[in-house]
Formats: C-alpha cells, sequence, structure tokens
C-alpha cells in the first residue's frame, strides 16, 4: 500500500471522479512546447565573441563550454586543480557522474 497521497489519485471510494470521463492527470508529460535554438550561438557569434573579447579569462570559459559540452554550473565550480596537465577531472551536478575529459594542449 501507498504511504502518500497524490492530488491525481485521490482516496479511493471518495467518488472524486465521479461524473468524469477521464482523469486529467493521467496522460501527465510536458506542459509546454520550446525550443532553445535562439539561445545556441552559431560559429559566426563564436567567432564574433572571440574577436571581440581578446583577454583569455574571456576566452577560456567559452572554450571550455564549447569543447566540453558541459553545463553553465559545472563549468563555473571548475577549479584550476581539476586540471592536471592533461585531463579535466569534474562530477557532473545533474547526474553526479563522474567525467574525466582529454586535454588536446601537450
Amino acid at each position: 500500500m501507498k504511504s502518500t497521497i497524490s492530488p491525481c489519485e485521490p482516496l479511493p471510494g471518495s467518488g472524486f471522479w465521479a461524473g468524469l470521463a477521464d482523469n486529467p492527470c493521467a496522460r501527465g508529460g510536458r506542459l509546454y512546447r520550446g525550443s532553445r535554438a535562439d539561445k545556441v550561438w552559431t560559429a559566426d557569434d563564436e567567432g564574433n565573441f572571440l574577436a571581440k573579447a581578446p583577454p583569455s579569462h574571456l576566452q577560456l570559459p567559452l572554450m571550455l563550454a564549447i569543447w566540453t559540452g558541459q553545463r553553465q554550473g559545472d563549468l563555473l565550480w571548475l577549479g584550476w586543480s581539476a586540471y592536471d596537465g592533461r585531463h579535466i577531472r569534474l562530477q557532473e551536478s545533474k547526474t553526479g557522474a563522474r567525467v574525466v575529459i582529454p586535454s588536446a594542449l601537450r
């Protein structure tokens, strides 16, 4: 027997759904249809940023995001100690997975 009660599963025998054709909560799923296409940078956007942001402290975060595919929050928490000269090691906040990313720098 369940120990919790969901608003979509009223008490048995309460007659809550009486007269309704079906449970509106039964189908679930996304409540919106959206796209993040307007938030994705094109190659031109990246090139423009790199051309106008010459200091390396502005270029490094962008290059890390592009080449690792990690989330912003994971990269912001990344310290220099995560880089051993050959690999970047981190733990993803969403999945908890430990990730080892090889460095292209030799």
